[in-house]
This record gives structure tokens, sequence and C-alpha cells, in this order.
């Protein structure tokens, strides 16, 4: 697979017009079950920005990668019903969007994508509001945009950061800009995510591996086996996923196997 390098200083990848100063655009905002990751299980507000510098192979949010239209807002949480948001929408405005979906009364707001921190402004806005409700805040994040998390890490609680690798992606965040970015994100509470493909090399998850334990020996490292979804047309086969998992236990050893719970029961 051919891969493009990814640089914190561009936005290259990125389809759709700058967003005003004061407003968002949001994909969709709705209530639902964490389906990935050590916290798998829990409810939560998603709230979906739209906007995204990568192209990974294996994106199963195509409609969020570009500023394109209208978004949409559940009702209220788990109605699965939903009216409009009209895009770029106002700060004031996308946070009643959210207030309807009672994000206190939830284990926590997750700002996702896309790529959330395209918006940082947007990020850092929602974040306040929710904390002013008692509520906490979740960002999922493709690592990559240092500079733009330093300017929110204040108003966030959790981080999910991805690790992209050349051979599985298709786009790429080099090993250091990752580095640099879970260093920041320390200040919250914070997991690693790795999708495995069947292109994995094993030289690249030892570097990811060892990134994380520099970092932090207790991170958790999840490694998860991909959806296929895209252009991504299997997933890597069950002894390969003992073998990833071994591989990277043997330089880090808070390492899960975790696979997309929510798509195998069904939720968004």
């Amino acid at each position: 697979m051919r891969s493009r390098a990814f640089s914190p200083e561009t936005t290259s990848g990125l389809e759709g017009g700058p967003v005003p100063d004061g407003y968002a655009f949001i994909s969709e905002m709705f209530s639902g079950i964490q389906g990935e990751g050590p916290f798998v299980g829990v409810r939560q507000v998603f709230v979906r920005l739209a906007g995204c510098d990568l192209r990974c192979a294996w994106c199963d949010t195509p409609d969020s990668l570009v500023r394109r239209g209208p978004g949409r807002a559940e009702v209220r949480p788990g109605a699965r019903e939903f009216r409009a948001i009209d895009n770029p929408v106002r700060f004031e405005e996308a946070a009643d969007f959210l207030d309807a979906l009672a994000p206190s009364e939830h284990h926590s707001v997750t700002f996702t994508g896309g790529e959330p921190l395209l918006q940082p402004r947007a990020v850092s806005a929602l974040g306040d509001r929710v904390r002013e409700a008692g509520g906490r805040t979740w960002l999922e994040t493709h690592g990559g945009r240092v500079h733009e998390l330093e300017s929110v890490i204040d108003v966030i609680d959790f981080v999910s950061m991805d690790i992209k690798l050349p051979s599985s992606s298709g786009d790429f965040v080099p090993i250091e800009v990752h580095r640099a970015f879970l260093e920041v994100a320390a200040a919250a509470k914070t997991y690693v995510k790795l999708v495995v493909t069947p292109d994995t090399r094993d030289e690249e998850l030892i570097e990811a591996a060892r990134m994380v334990e520099a970092v932090d020996q207790a991170l958790v490292l999840v490694l998860q086996p991909v959806t296929p979804f895209g252009r991504i047309k299997s997933a890597p086969s069950p002894d390969r996923m003992l073998e990833v998992q071994s591989i990277c236990g043997a330089v880090h050893r808070n390492v899960r196997v975790i696979p997309q719970t929510h798509k195998l029961i069904g939720q968004m």
C-alpha cells in the first residue's frame, strides 16, 4: 500500500473551507455505546466534527471526512430521531443540541470525527459547556495535531489516540509526532489504539510498542483487528492477532486485543 506521511504543520489532506471563528462544523451528535478500547461498553454522547486531514484505508465514517452540507443531532438520548444542524453552527446553538443529550448523565462526551483537533476552538468551547454541566470529556484523535492538543488539553479528561502505521493506514503519522502528542496527552487519562490489518508489518509494531513504553509503561496499548470496510477487504486471522500481541507484548507489557464491539451489537 502506498502511504503518505502526515505533517502536523499543514492540513494538505483537508477538503472543505475553513470554519469561521465562533462556529463548528458538525457531522452528527448522538448518544451511544462506546465500542472500542478499554472503556468499551460505557454510554457516551458522540460529537462528530466534520473534516479530516488523513484518508485511512479502513475509515468507517467517510461522510465525516469533508465539510459539506447539514449535520444532524439526536433529539434525546437513544431516540434515534434526528433534527438537522445547519452548518456551520454557532457554538451556542451547538451547545444547546448537546444539552438536549444530557451529557452529565453519560460516562463522557466524545469529540470525534473526522479529526476533532482540526476544530480546536469548537472542542474547547463545547468541552467547557460539558464541564459546566458536570460532565466529562473525551477526545478521539489520530494523534498528529500536537499544537492543537496543547490548546484544548485543559478541558479534556480522556484521550484515545490512534497510531497510524505506514504499512496499513494509507496515510500515516510519524512515530516521533505520536510521541510528542502522548507527552502532552499525559495530563488526561490516555490510552493508545493501533488498528491491525493483514498488511501490518512486524517492525512497525515493534517501533510503535517501544514508543509507547518509552512514554509511559502504564499506558494501555489496544490492538484492534480491522473491521473490513471500504478498501480493506479482510481482517487479520485469529492466529495473526495472537502473534501481533506477542510481538508488542515483548516490548510493552500492557497490551490488549479488543475488536470494534459496537459493530457486533449493531450500534452506531
